[in-house]
């Protein structure tokens, strides 16, 4: 339950060389008392180059954190909260609430929350919960249009295309999800999510350099690069790097696929997290 902010600073190696190795340097550490478990984080809109704002979540709330100027971190004033509803006895199904004035403003997911997503260029927000079925966007700067303009996409009838995993895209307006052995990217209207293409991860592959592969696990995590025009497909120990400029045809006439630029294999374990450099 703590979020701990670090710096990538280049030290020289030694004298005389003028390589600059990275290195991570310790800025602050900030102990959410409030949530037992620390769940995931993501950065929000940049305001300026000292002052940013992360956005996490725990199984029972999503909060907004700022990083101030001088890297200490606070709990922002106009956070909102979640908190459980026992209104009608629904198990797990949590509410936003105003800290302000207690006030129910949005109803939340009806389970766990497995994932969660900022884009970078918007205040949009998304979230999905493989539990209750439902992938849901808003607004995280207006709470008062939770309720109102809210898109809220369920795949209760649909349990095959139920994202184990999600992502926004840094422009807000495509969304990609993580299902069995596809990845399915959805176009963000005003009322749902528009299934916009699906990319077959699964089966036999060879890579860039011409090294065959075989993904047999699903996938389990998605990300896009930070303006958008790479994207990272995670199968259990593998993850595969997609360029959606670069688009490979199979046969004529049929829909472009995103070219696989890069395979990274070197893992022992499955892979748990992936980001790109900022």
């Amino acid at each position: 339950n703590e979020v701990v902010a670090f710096e990538v600073r280049r030290v020289q190696q030694s004298k005389g060389i003028n390589t600059l190795s990275p290195t991570l340097g310790l800025l602050k550490r900030y102990r959410l008392t409030n949530i037992e478990e620390l769940l995931g984080i993501d950065w929000c809109i940049r305001d300026s180059v000292t002052s940013f704002a992360v956005v996490g979540m725990s199984s029972q709330s999503v909060f907004q954190v700022e990083v101030i100027g001088d890297i200490d971190l606070e709990v922002s004033g106009g956070v909102v909260d979640a908190v459980k509803d026992a209104v009608n006895g629904t198990s797990g199904a949590t509410e936003w609430v105003s800290l302000t004035n207690e006030q129910s403003i949005f109803k939340y997911h009806g389970g766990d929350v497995h994932s969660l997503s900022v884009s970078s260029r918007t205040n949009t927000l998304v979230t999905s919960s493989y539990t209750d079925s439902t992938v849901r966007l808003w607004n995280y700067n207006v709470p008062s249009s939770y309720r109102g303009s809210s898109v809220v996409e369920s795949f209760l009838d649909r349990p095959q295309e139920n994202p184990f995993h999600v992502d926004m895209h840094p422009s807000g307006l495509l969304v990609m999800a993580a299902v069995e052995g596809e990845v399915r990217e959805y176009a963000v209207t005003d009322e749902h999510l528009e299934l916009y293409r699906k990319v077959n991860v699964k089966g036999p592959f060879n890579g860039p350099t011409g090294t065959a592969h075989m993904v047999t696990q699903p996938v389990s995590i998605v990300k896009y690069s930070n303006a958008g025009h790479f994207f990272v497909v995670v199968t259990g120990k593998l993850a595969q790097v997609f360029s959606v400029n670069v688009m490979d045809y199979t046969h004529s006439g049929g829909a472009g696929f995103p070219s696989r630029v890069m395979v990274i294999c070197d893992h022992v374990a499955p892979i748990t997290d992936v980001d790109f450099n900022r």
